[in-house]
């Protein structure tokens, strides 16, 4: 392979790591050494295997099929994935079909608990201000019934790990795990109930 082609290889890579990095921060390229060996992939991310390739024209079911084989030959339980892309096209990814729907459906039954997740704080917040204007009068009565509901779906979702925990830091957690499940969804009104909460 000449200087041109692999300097090509490495940009895509380094392309395919910060699409990733979108969902999982730490994936990153495999150092050259450790790919030649066939120990790990092109790109480490979570739970997958991807094989990373971009020429004129890439033969799309030998990326995949190489990324098979690195697979069995590793003994990862990484889920083949290959990245490819020919040249002034747009990256494709290819995977089994199985793994595809497996994906989907956990994706699916994030939104549905999201979805539960924003009509129970709704439903707290209307209850916890019928109950705060009947103790304390219509003042703050808005900030006081949403700060009880949010305190509620926390507790749940995303409990108390230690006593620095603030309610800011678990807002922010719960967000981006929200975020995540529904960025292409209009599921995503629960980041936007919890973020508006700035009390720590």
């Amino acid at each position: 392979m000449g200087k041109l082609s692999r300097t090509k290889g490495k940009t895509f890579e380094r392309t395919v790591a910060k699409a990733f990095r979108e969902v999982f921060p730490d994936a990153k390229r495999t150092l050259t050494q450790q790919r030649d060996s066939g120990e790990e992939p092109d790109i480490n991310v979570p739970g997958w295997w991807v094989e990373a390739k971009h020429h004129r024209k890439v033969p799309i079911r030998k990326a995949f099929e190489q990324a098979v084989d690195e697979v069995g030959r590793a003994k990862s339980k990484g889920k083949p994935v290959a990245v490819t892309m020919d040249n002034r096209t747009e990256p494709l990814a290819t995977l089994r079909l199985p793994d595809f729907v497996e994906m989907l459906r956990r994706y699916e039954e994030l939104l549905l608990k999201n979805t539960g997740l924003v009509q129970e704080v709704n439903l707290l917040v209307k209850g916890n201000r019928k109950l705060a204007e009947n103790q304390r009068g219509p003042a703050d009565v808005s900030a006081a019934a949403h700060l009880a509901a949010v305190d509620f779906v926390l507790d749940r979702e995303v409990p108390l790990t230690s006593f620095e925990t603030t309610r800011s830091d678990r807002i922010r957690a719960l967000a981006a795990a929200a975020k995540t499940a529904s960025s292409s969804s209009s599921v995503g009104t629960l980041p936007a109930a919890v973020e508006d909460t700035r009390v720590g």
